[in-house]
């Protein structure tokens, strides 16, 4: 019998429309059998207003099914336009579980995933020519030679998660640990643009100042570009470093540069996208997320602005998938709350320990029953979830995952957030722990913490114990803008967990079980309270979300101009971006993008030779520190010129104290004694030792300090002539595993009324409280009713103020002899400065957790 040749067939009817296709698909056995209305009402939408909008953003509720949609639309494209598309996931095993998803629905797919010299030919050729669909990773969209061809559609799932791995196409993160040579070495070009104190504290090993991050300026990232580009081109090929370096090309001069104990991150501020023909290219670009977020997130993620939204479909900004009993063991005053989380771990099997470090994953081994296997956090995510799946007893452990993974059912019925999902990398500790615009990132944080918590909830009527771990995310979950800013079903979930956690422990483990059991006190009580209080519960936006959504606009204009080297535009829309972040929450991230206009402005000035710029570049600085004069973190990155430098009067006051009172010139006997008991009595916890540490302290900070007489007073009063005081509660002695106390809160309140009647005078503008304990969770009641002045830190950053306070007063006194006065104060403005121990710095550094949130 001859061979029969392949004939091909008469091109099929195309459906009219992405909805109309899903009746037309081949499904398999056990695949979708039809669309949910909500799907459906997104494809409508889609297809009646959006079918030629360059950037579409999908958003549906964890378990409503957004995949879906998205291959649908995709696959609709392919078949009636001819699109070449590309479906982007995060990761391999979300790129694997994608194309068993399309394929139960009958759309063929290739997946091109992993080493791209081991894709099959006839894969690449089917997705090139159009004829199915490709699946792969975002690193192999967002690449330095990407290795498929440009789609002309582009679909990213999980576009929520999508800012480390956009970004990481660009970021060259030296990690001190894993490189330390390297480190070393860029460390050393970088001296120039570093305060002497800064990098012998950086090159030491000293980690002492580890939380610290330091933004290299951008005068001095221009001039040290080319000697940082070489030595990263030293690098052996083989290194990710080395071709991330490359990606940035000749343009690391227009990048950030930040700076930690830790290690260097070499990185735009936001992905320089407009540059990259696989993304833009494309005629459509496609975002699906559980949470696209509302203040320009999804905009910096992606570097794309205008980025047009598909609405949540009526009645679903309402719902969740599944049901999740939210427990805060911090709550709890008669147990450990470690040990009450390993009792609920240990009452259902196995649980999913999310952490926002791998240094807190290893941690997190403490929330083990006996018996249980440990899996993670390192290895392959695939191999640990089938490990995990498979094991009856066991803790899976990962860091920074809080999305792309999916423990339905019995797979999983707990998931543990262990800590704040902050701090991914250094611009993000920089923003947050440097500049204090922790407001900019949480929606950020909101965003990771929704999505952690849908880990093991992923149908309709799934269930899990979500236990949330730690103060600061306790704290964050419960502040009220965060709480209003969830969706109706969450709130009310968190708001049950809240008033249930504080039962005795017993009584909660019961409640743990009737959960878990879904008997018929869960089912008849519980349930119902929970859709009355969904019901009832309003969502709201973040308050300066309209503002970061806006100035969002505008950084991403910034970031195009600059990356084509067009500095003046650039600075022009860095000066919009500020424009828009009007609120005095967004003061520090004002100031930041004011700094940048101001550079780039001045580097446009020195390409032109242009006087006038150059004018209007120094106008600006001087701008951006006025708005940063709360913090002293530009004057540390871009100082003004010498004869402009004018600290905060308070600073000032401080340091002409400080000449006539400090310990410049006292015996050398006297000294060590002083700054040694000083020392000691901030190193241990007992309250009365405590207290006099913390007046010394206010002595060497330049301030008159004392422990005010009487009963019920402040431990100690630091005042700043009529500038600023501080008044500092000591309660180092008090439990640990107990929330602040509203008796805590209400006499902290009153402390500054009870000085202002000592003086005779009102306290001098944001004059503040300071509560010092162990603890950083607060009874809900007592911070509801705590002023706006009271703020909350431990006793850890109250001895590194102390120690860097003592180290300055040695250089001082090593210099000091035989300076005139006004020597001598120019020298103690120096030191003090450096050290970061002025007012405005002691701000910074203790006054960053208010109470009141």
């Amino acid at each position: 019998m001859p061979p029969k040749f392949r004939i091909r067939t008469a091109t099929a009817t195309i459906a009219d429309s992405p909805e109309r296709l899903f009746d037309d698909l081949p499904r398999s056995r056990g695949g979708t059998t039809a669309l949910w209305a909500h799907q459906a009402d997104a494809l409508r939408i889609y297809h009646r207003d959006h079918l030629h909008t360059p950037d579409v953003a999908l958003e549906l509720p964890t378990g409503a099914g957004k995949t879906l949609p998205g291959l649908l639309i995709g696959e609709w494209r392919r078949r009636s336009l001819g699109n070449r598309v590309l479906y982007a996931c995060p990761t391999h095993q979300l790129a694997r579980q994608t194309a068993q998803a399309a394929g139960s629905i009958g759309i063929d797919t290739v997946t091109l995933i992993g080493n791209h010299h081991t894709w099959p030919t006839a894969d690449k050729l089917n997705y090139e020519s159009a004829r199915v669909m490709g699946i792969t990773t975002y690193s192999a969209v967002f690449n330095i030679r990407p290795a498929v061809e440009p789609a002309q559609v582009l679909v990213f799932d999980d576009a929520h998660a999508a800012e480390q791995f956009v970004a990481g196409a660009w970021s060259v993160d030296i990690k001190r640990s894993d490189h330390a040579d390297l480190y070393r070495e860029i460390l050393a070009i970088l001296r120039p643009a570093l305060s002497e104190i800064t990098f012998q504290r950086l090159i030491g090993n000293d980690d002492g100042s580890r939380r610290a991050v330091h933004l290299i300026s951008v005068a001095y990232v221009r001039k040290l570009a080319r000697d940082i580009t070489a030595s990263l081109r030293s690098l052996n090929k083989g290194d990710g470093l080395y071709w991330r370096s490359e990606a940035l090309g000749d343009r690391l001069d227009r990048c950030q540069i930040y700076v930690s104990f830790d290690g260097i991150l070499i990185r735009p501020f936001i992905p320089p996208t407009s540059g990259h023909e696989h993304f833009t290219t494309a005629d459509q670009r496609l975002y699906l997320s559980a949470t696209l977020g509302e203040g320009g997130e999804l905009e910096r993620a992606f570097g794309r602005s205008p980025i047009a939204r598909l609405a949540m479909p009526d009645g679903w900004d309402g719902r969740g998938a599944g049901r999740r009993f939210v427990v805060f063991p911090d709550l709890q005053n008669a147990v450990q709350p470690r040990e009450l989380a390993r009792s609920i771990v240990a009452e259902a099997g196995k649980a999913l320990v999310l952490s926002p470090s791998t240094t807190a994953s290893y941690a997190a081994a403490d929330l083990k029953p006996e018996g249980a296997t440990t899996l993670g956090p390192n290895g392959a995510v695939e191999i640990l979830l089938s490990r995990f799946r498979a094991e009856p007893h066991a803790l899976l452990t990962l860091a920074s995952r809080y999305d792309g993974l999916d423990l339905p059912d019995a797979q999983c019925r707990v998931t543990v957030l262990d800590g704040m999902p902050s701090g991914a990398h250094l611009q993000e500790k920089f923003l947050s722990e440097t500049l204090l615009a922790g407001r900019v990132l949480r929606e950020r944080h909101r965003t990771r913490i929704v999505q952690g918590a849908g880990r093991c909830t992923r149908g309709l009527s799934d269930h899990s114990i979500v236990i949330v771990l730690g103060d600061t995310v306790t704290r964050f979950l419960n502040l009220p803008d965060v709480h209003d800013a969830l969706g109706p079903e969450l709130q009310a979930e968190v708001d049950f967990g809240r008033d249930n956690s504080t039962a005795e422990p017993e009584t909660l483990l019961e409640f743990v079980r009737s959960f878990l059991k879904q008997d018929q006190t869960w089912r008849e009580e519980v349930e119902p309270a929970l859709s009355d209080a969904r019901k009832d519960a309003v969502r709201t936006s973040l308050p300066e979300n309209n503002e970061l959504a806006a100035a969002a606009a505008h950084e991403v204009k910034a970031m195009t101009a600059l990356w084509s080297g067009d500095w003046t535009t650039a600075s022009a829309c860095a000066m919009d971006a500020a424009a828009e972040s009007r609120s005095a929450a967004l003061s520090g991230y004002r100031a930041l993008w004011m700094y940048f206009a101001a550079s780039w402005l001045a580097e446009a000035a020195a390409e032109e030779d242009n006087d006038s710029l150059r004018r209007s570049a120094l106008d600006l600085l001087r701008k951006a520190h006025a708005v940063a004069r709360r913090t002293p973190w530009l004057r540390e990155v871009q100082p003004l010129p010498a004869d402009e430098r004018v600290l905060d009067p308070i600073d000032e006051d401080a340091i002409a104290y400080a000449s006539r009172h400090g310990p410049r010139l006292s015996g050398g006997a006297k000294w060590a004694t002083l700054h040694t008991t000083m020392l000691a009595n901030l190193g241990q916890l007992e309250a009365r030792k405590f207290e006099q540490g913390l007046v010394t302290l206010g002595r060497l900070l330049g301030a008159e300090s004392y422990k005010p007489a009487g009963n019920g007073r402040t431990d100690a009063a630091w005042i700043w002539d009529q500038k600023w005081w501080l008044a500092i509660e000591a309660k180092t002695e008090e439990n640990p595993d107990s929330p602040l106390s509203l008796t805590t809160v209400r006499q902290a309140n009153d402390q500054l009324k009870t000085l202002a009647h000592d003086r005779n005078i009102s306290p001098p503008p944001r004059s503040a409280v300071l509560v010092v304990g162990r603890r950083g969770l607060v009874d809900p009641t007592a911070a509801v009713v705590a002023e706006p002045f009271v703020h909350l830190s431990g006793p850890a950053a109250v001895l590194e103020l102390a120690q860097d306070a003592v180290a300055a007063w040695k250089q001082i006194r090593a210099r000091g002899s035989g300076l005139e006065d006004a020597e001598a104060i120019n020298m103690i403005r120096t030191i003090m400065s450096g050290y970061h121990i002025l007012p405005s710095d002691v701000r910074a550094r203790l006054l960053s957790n208010p109470i009141q949130g």
